[in-house]
């Protein structure tokens, strides 16, 4: 199943269980821990025909990570 084939419900909820880990995260990052909540969302993402393995991630991107206290 390619990505645009997901339905709006679809996505609606993965997009929802997104929040609920990011915001649980932002609430107590030392309870919900920053490898637990990856961990959680690669669960949630992984194993789907759509999905891929984050093999690096750019300079940049850690640059904006942090500008958005993530």
């Amino acid at each position: 199943m390619a990505i645009n084939l997901i339905d709006g419900i679809q996505k609606s909820a993965l997009y929802k269980k997104y929040l609920a880990i990011h915001e649980a995260y932002q609430a107590d990052s030392n309870f919900f821990s920053l490898t637990q909540s990856n961990t959680e969302l690669t669960t949630v993402m992984g194993g789907r025909s759509w999905s891929w393995h984050v093999v690096g991630i750019t300079r940049a991107a850690l640059i904006r990570y942090k500008e958005l206290d993530f």
